[in-house]
């Protein structure tokens, strides 16, 4: 295994004293004028919240991450995303850095937390506890945040402190750089290696030494987890990492995966990217779940590194065996009995990952759900339409048989579940015969020319709702059960 393993150095006091989710782009900002003393709060483009697909608006919270410094035992502290959600608004920005200035809770600070067992990691954060956010803005990809005199002051923890920032604005991907003011007055970015100053905004190409050897950034710490959990980070190793789903009450491994990662381990991006995708076992799910990531050993023979994860902390699975995971009731849209209904574009091109069925509740207040799941932050465009047999299969024009006495076609534009240099991403079924209250039948009828088909057979005429969740992407489309 090869490995580069630096030491984290922190810049000295003598140099200065850092979410659907997806954002989209909106009108021009106006900018405090160069040199001003402060910026005034704005609405910022980059960080326009996506708008609810339903007719009517939803107050449903936006999930983001917020980064904290999680504390192991040898006093290294590393950067780990932590789940927090805020309510909707146009600014995102701003309300995200206020997130990461209130700094960890309680439980993140202490490591315990309520129907959790033992003793978990702790979380700090070097941001100062009075620090203010003055102002933000974004214009080109760089995000120019005013903090107060509190984040400017100069000590060992400035590089941690700017690299909570700068991770926290770059998880959305309309921002690339970051460049920090004090009181108004231009704050230099420290590089997180040499300690040296760093010319232009700062990228998280400078802090590489302020995480983990091995960096997961999706899950979140906390985050809520489909059936299927999606593992994505960087490593600066190249070699086999481990990853498992536990039961933390058990410590019984529920699902568990090695992924190769392959580090080319040169700067000036000496990691390398990997992605997991660990099935949530049937049955009920554990309220101790955790994600445990073993990290390779820094030399021959010696030992692994164990991190535990805290994900799905808010979901009590009730759902059928296989099911996806509900949502609260109160941030669902309302059903709609109008056809055809439709969602815009986020994406040219989306990528089909995972397709799963299942029902959630019981008699009239039930539903039976359809989840898609895609990579990357984007959907395509979505159209729900009433279906008449017969139908058939593109391209082939072959029959397509659906069980059912009332139908739903639903069509999604530009996805797909191979790539354009054919590789399948999506291998599951393409035909689910799950025979649920409102479900009878769901089948793919074509896949082709990035654009994907698929009929749901129903019991009888129902009422639906179509909606996107976050972290990871996710297309749900929900059936009432009958309402008779």
């Amino acid at each position: 295994m090869n490995a580069i393993r630096s030491a984290r150095l922190i810049a000295g006091p003598a140099l200065f004293a850092a979410l659907l989710t997806a954002c989209t782009t909106g009108p021009g900002v106006s900018v405090a004028p160069t040199g001003s003393p402060a910026m005034s709060e704005s609405r910022s483009p980059a960080f326009h919240p996506t708008p609810s697909p339903s007719a009517e608006p939803t107050e449903a919270a936006i999930a983001l991450k917020v980064y904290f410094l999680m504390n192991d035992p040898r006093a290294i502290q590393s950067l780990v995303p932590v789940q927090r959600s805020v309510p909707p608004t146009e600014d995102l920005a701003a309300a995200t850095i206020r997130e990461l200035l209130a700094g960890p809770t309680a439980d993140e600070r202490s490591g315990r937390y309520p129907e959790r067992h033992g003793q978990l990691p702790t979380f700090s954060t070097a941001v100062p506890p009075d620090t203010k956010l003055l102002g933000i803005d974004i214009q080109d990809g760089i995000a120019t945040v005013d903090l107060s005199a509190d984040f400017g002051s100069g000590d060992e923890t400035t590089v941690l402190r700017q690299a909570q920032v700068v991770y926290t604005l770059t998880q959305f991907s309309t921002v690339d750089g970051v460049k920090f003011r004090v009181d108004g007055a231009p704050m230099d970015a420290i590089e997180g290696h040499e300690g040296t100053v760093s010319a232009g905004p700062a990228t998280r190409n400078l802090y590489f030494d302020q995480r983990r050897s091995v960096f997961v950034d999706e899950p979140a710490w906390v985050a809520n987890v489909a059936d299927a959990v999606l593992v994505r980070g960087e490593t600066t190793s190249d070699a086999d990492i481990r990853i498992a789903l536990i039961d933390g009450a058990t410590d019984a491994i529920l699902a568990e995966q090695a992924v190769h990662a392959s580090c080319p381990c040169m700067a000036p991006a000496p990691w390398g990217q990997f992605e997991a995708r660990l099935p949530m076992p049937a049955g009920p799910r554990p309220s101790d779940l955790r994600l445990r990531i073993w990290e390779p050993p820094f030399s021959e023979g010696g030992p692994a590194t164990v991190v535990d994860y805290a994900i799905g902390s808010e979901i009590a699975a009730t759902a059928s065996p296989g099911s996806p995971a509900p949502e609260p009731t109160a941030d669902l849209t309302p059903f709609n009995c109008n056809l055809p209904a439709s969602l815009p574009a986020t994406v040219d091109r989306a990528q089909i990952l995972d397709v799963r069925v299942g029902s959630h509740g019981a008699g009239p207040s039930g539903y039976d759900r359809m989840v898609f799941e895609f990579k990357g932050p984007g959907i395509p465009k979505v159209t729900l339409r009433a279906g008449t047999p017969p139908f058939t299969q593109d391209p082939s024009g072959l029959p397509l048989p659906v069980r059912g006495s009332s139908f739903l076609v639903l069509v999604l534009h530009g996805a797909t579940g191979i790539t354009p240099e054919g590789t399948i991403t999506y291998t599951g079924p393409t035909d689910f015969t799950p025979g649920l209250p409102a479900l009878t039948e769901f089948r793919q009828a074509g896949d082709f020319e990035a654009v994907s088909e698929w009929v749901a057979g129903l019991a009888g005429p129902s009422c639906h709702r179509l909606f996107v969740l976050q972290n990871p992407t996710r297309l749900v489309i929900d059936v009432q059960h009958p309402q008779g």
